[in-house]
């Protein structure tokens, strides 16, 4: 089964992000192989996460929760695997590592610094993770556009 890692902003997704995160989730879900679905993987905070996780669960998807060992921002899903509790950093790579591809989605369009959502995307596009970065106004970028953008330092 095909698992879409989610990174994001604990702000929330903007409307625009909301709509494009649906519409690929239920393309992806509606189109996978042999009708098997897809899953996600999760890190379990306010935010992105839970927006993601209910759009998910109304979608009939399974979701893999990584959830934080600080609880302050955990949102506290309840999933279809719930892994066990771990470090900020270590769980957005735990995530990475589960996943097929990685769907990102930053509070600005452009790379900021001490942000997860950036480190995970950065770590994914590391170990060759495909990553669609889905920006505040609903567009998205794919691996190969968001690449040279960091490495020209364009972004941050």
């Amino acid at each position: 089964m095909f698992c879409y890692g989610i990174t994001g902003t604990r702000f929330g997704m903007t409307e625009q992000q909301k709509t494009t995160m649906h519409d690929i989730l239920r393309f992806a879900h509606n189109t996978s192989p042999n009708h098997e679905g897809i899953r996600i993987v999760h890190g379990d905070c306010i935010g992105t996460d839970k927006e993601t996780h209910d759009i998910a669960t109304n979608l009939k998807i399974e979701t893999i929760i990584y959830p934080p060992t600080e609880t302050q921002s955990r949102a506290f899903c309840e999933g279809t695997v719930i892994m066990p509790d771990d470090g900020y950093l270590a769980r957005d790579r735990h995530i990475v590592r589960a996943s097929n591809a990685l769907l990102g989605v930053p509070q600005k369009d452009h790379e900021t610094p001490r942000s997860g959502t950036w480190y995970t995307v950065r770590f994914a596009l590391e170990k060759n993770i495909p990553v669609i970065l889905i920006l505040p106004d609903g567009e998205w970028l794919f691996s190969e556009e968001i690449q040279p953008l960091l490495l020209e330092g364009k972004w941050g």
